[in-house]
């Protein structure tokens, strides 16, 4: 029985991981962050709460999570780790097709 526990206990944390990784990404982006924006923005700001807590606060408490967020995007915006993302025109098919076509 032993032999098999010490096999799946890193699988379990593996997944628990997994699943704390995937609540706290879906509750950035609510927020305009990304999983690794938010992670960093926490760091940069002194939060030392682990993923499992900051899992739980996304599902029981949204607004102590919406402050965790505010704070990340804020000490990320200093840092300059965070950038407003740039629209760029691209051609449409027609034009980009005309460009490549062989003058006649």
């Amino acid at each position: 029985m032993t032999r098999f526990a010490s096999t799946l206990a890193p699988l379990k944390h593996r997944d628990f991981r997994r699943l704390w990784v995937i609540r706290i990404n879906a509750a950035a982006r609510e927020h305009g962050l990304t999983y690794g924006q938010f992670i960093n923005g926490l760091k940069n700001a002194g939060v030392t709460l682990d993923r499992k807590s900051l899992s739980e606060l996304a599902i029981s408490s949204p607004a102590a999570f919406a402050t965790l967020a505010g704070q990340a995007k804020a000490a990320a915006k200093t840092s300059g780790r965070l950038s407003e993302p740039s629209v760029t025109s691209r051609p449409s098919t027609v034009e980009s097709a005309e460009a490549v076509a062989p003058p006649d």
